[in-house]
């Protein structure tokens, strides 16, 4: 419930900030945190596979490095946009 308290105003004032990406990769990060340490640990217990910790970093890291990609298109569309809008 600590938790809950903290994260909840935190995430209220991004959403009234207009701020719903931010909300959005926190969310998809901590599911990507989730599933990855799952999968390692799930290898584990059933050893079907060698559990590794440089999966999951690895897993972060393209994570990371398609979200910075991303961030980059969308700043490049938005200011394309502006500019379309600033012509007018």
């Amino acid at each position: 419930m600590a938790m809950l308290f903290c994260v909840y105003p935190c995430f209220k004032w991004l959403a009234k900030n207009n701020h719903v990406m931010v909300i959005a990769w926190i969310y998809v990060f901590t599911l990507i945190l989730v599933i990855t340490f799952a999968i390692e640990i799930g290898q584990k217990v059933t050893n079907t596979g060698a559990m590794e910790f440089a999966d999951i970093v690895m897993g972060i890291i393209g994570f990371m490095a398609m979200f910075f990609v991303f961030a980059l298109l969308r700043a490049v569309w938005k200011g394309f946009i502006r500019l379309l809008h600033d012509a007018k």
